[in-house]
């Protein structure tokens, strides 16, 4: 789930720990573990270290391929 830039970190906050508790509810945990996706951890942290690290993978690309500006 992502959530607008300038949410109000309480409700960011709240948000996580009640997706949390679903997520590691057992019969959706167990549904995740047979898709192959183990929700434990610090997921937000993880979600947002792979954004940044992907929009940086694709600027790069982007500026690679010399694109004329619009």
């Amino acid at each position: 789930m992502f959530v607008p830039a300038g949410t109000p970190a309480a409700i960011v906050d709240l948000l996580q720990k009640e997706i949390a508790t679903v997520v590691k509810s057992p019969e959706i945990k167990g549904r995740l573990w047979r898709w192959a996706w183990w929700p434990e951890g610090d997921f937000a942290g993880v979600v947002r270290g792979y954004v940044k690290a992907d929009i940086a993978k694709w600027k790069r690309v982007i500026e690679q391929c010399e694109l004329p500006k619009i």
